[in-house]
């Protein structure tokens, strides 16, 4: 390698630097012309040199018997043509980063609070306050008086504290170059139905008939992040889904794949939306004009998701034109398809 250390200085800070701290002082004693020397700290010859720029520094060094001024210079000419582009990397990480933190943030707030919400409707915080030697038996009393209420309540705290699991997952795996994945195999089956069980409830309400086929064999995924994808679909189904109409899940198989295949009657997906739906921050046209468009994971990091455990998403709209509505909301049958890996 021709240039062992170098050490790059934009706007006084330090970009980028593989110097070691014994060679401070090299770099402190050195002007801003190249020079050949020996190094007292390696023992060997050393061509080093420093250049200016509009911006701060760059110090290269190098122990290449056949390195020479010029190749030297051209080096620092690459160095600084390329510490812009080093520079918005770097933004575009600290970005990306910060919205990452941000997205989780504001979404452990809405989840938490929304366990708040469940518990005081089903347990006035007052009733507690104002009987605080007997709080055991106040909330059995509520549990007696209202056992379907108490039920619908731990099945609402167990969704959202799925969904705070979730984001916590994501948050990992999204910021990690190569995040750690156990592969093992599963029941298509018994996947999606674990993953629609914390919405089976909410569905129910908006009277919504469930359909689910049959399905024996497995696929290779590793669990907590096909999981985490699934649980996003199905919250969508549950947010846009037409109420009083068909959820049908079924699977396909063929020799190297299964497909899991979730139709139903939800917002009506433009053309705009099946090219963008994918990107990152974008949310479906229809729903961002009646306010249900959301800061959750988003398709984008489902599709992440997927491609993780070697599969693939896609989206067919419009499948079924009799069911088409005319509302002031468009709805269509629409098809979203997971293939993934045997």
């Amino acid at each position: 390698m021709k240039i062992k250390y170098y050490h790059i200085i934009y706007e006084g800070k330090i970009i980028a630097s593989n110097l070691p701290e014994s060679h401070l002082n090299e770099l402190q004693s050195c002007d801003t012309s190249i020079k050949k020397c020996v190094c007292e700290i390696e023992g060997s010859h050393k061509r080093h040199g420093a250049r200016k720029y509009t911006s701060g520094l760059v110090y290269l060094v190098s122990y290449d018997k056949n390195i020479t001024n010029k190749i030297l210079e051209h080096y620092f000419d690459a160095c600084i043509f390329f510490i812009p582009y080093i520079i918005k990397n770097k933004e575009d990480i600290r970005d990306g980063e910060e919205r990452n933190f941000k997205r989780l943030r504001h979404n452990l707030i809405s989840h938490n609070a929304n366990i708040l919400q469940y518990i005081y409707n089903l347990v006035p915080q007052d009733s507690l306050v104002l009987n605080g030697k007997r709080q055991t038996e106040v909330i059995k009393e509520i549990v007696i008086k209202k056992p379907d209420e108490t039920s619908r309540t731990v099945l609402r705290v167990l969704k959202s504290a799925n969904f705070m699991k979730s984001e916590f997952d994501v948050f990992d795996m999204i910021n990690m170059e190569n995040p750690y994945l156990e592969f093992h195999k599963h029941s298509a089956h018994k996947i999606t139905l674990l993953n629609l069980t914390p919405f089976w409830l909410d569905l129910i309400e908006k009277g919504i008939i469930i359909e689910i086929g049959p399905c024996h064999e497995h696929v290779i995924v590793d669990y907590k992040s096909i999981s985490v994808a699934l649980c996003h679909l199905f919250d969508n189904a549950t947010k846009y889904i037409l109420p009083n109409t068909s959820f049908s899940i079924y699977f396909r198989s063929s020799p190297k794949e299964i497909d899991i295949n979730l139709e139903m009657t939800s917002i009506k997906i433009t053309d705009a939306d099946i090219g963008n739906i994918f990107k990152e921050n974008y949310s479906g046209e229809i729903a961002t004009k009646i306010g249900k468009s959301g800061s959750g994971l988003g398709m984008n990091i489902v599709k992440k998701l997927i491609e993780l455990n070697h599969g693939e998403i896609s989206i067919r709209r419009d499948i079924d034109t009799r069911q088409r509505t005319k509302s002031i909301v468009p709805f269509e049958r629409n098809l979203f398809q997971v293939k993934l890996s045997k």
